[in-house]
């Protein structure tokens, strides 16, 4: 029995040890990408403002910082997700099409699809927020009661779908690269999940024949 104890005791101090070192990861590489974005949305404000005289070269630099700006953001919301921050989530991905906004076209595919990427996860994330709970996106405060979380969900859904539909032209047409191609299939799924969110929290919300 003693045998036994000792090596539960064993198995429960290496179980924890490998909690810690898997969190010391998360906060490690939110580290990292919290840090690469601070760089890069320095370097696009500086490239947009620096005026000098190859203008072509700060334009390209700017998008190119605007770009991995966006990267590091839709990363950092996808870290938010799987700590179930959803309200900061929001904000990262909000911050990734905001980038993306700023930056202009043209995208390429692995571009549309990580804007593809941060409008569901957004989505998804306005559905899995508590209800009691406050969304920052951007400037506003969104209360995240069923009624406004819904109508965001929606709209960015509507948005990533218009964007997915594309991508998936070009999927039939056979111009996308493979690693597109797996992107467009995994978008898809996500997508599908994030309206089968919406429509399952739509059977749960009130109407106003629920309520004469």
């Amino acid at each position: 029995e003693e045998a036994e104890a000792a090596e539960d005791d064993a198995s429960a101090a290496a179980a924890a040890e490998d909690d810690d070192e898997e969190e010391d990861d998360l906060v490690l590489a939110w580290k990292m990408l919290d840090q690469a974005r601070c760089i890069y949305a320095k370097h696009s404000e500086d490239g947009a403002s620096d005026g000098g005289s190859d203008g072509a070269s700060d334009g390209a630099s700017r998008r190119k910082a605007l770009s991995e700006w966006a990267r590091c953001c839709v990363q950092l919301g996808d870290l938010n997700v799987d700590q179930e921050f959803w309200g900061d989530a929001i904000v990262e991905y909000d911050a990734c099409v905001d980038a993306y906004e700023r930056r202009g076209g043209p995208f390429d595919a692995k571009e549309t699809s990580r804007v593809i990427a941060a409008l569901v996860g957004a989505a998804t994330a306005y559905l899995r927020h508590p209800e009691d709970g406050d969304v920052v996106a951007g400037k506003d405060i969104v209360v995240a009661t069923p009624d406004k979380r819904l109508p965001n969900a929606r709209d960015l859904l509507t948005a990533a779908q218009t964007k997915l539909n594309a991508l998936l032209l070009q999927l039939k047409d056979e111009t996308l690269a493979d690693d597109a191609k797996a992107d467009v299939c995994h978008l898809t799924v996500e997508l599908q999940a994030a309206l089968d969110l919406v429509a399952a929290q739509d059977e749960q919300t009130p109407t106003a024949k629920d309520h004469p």
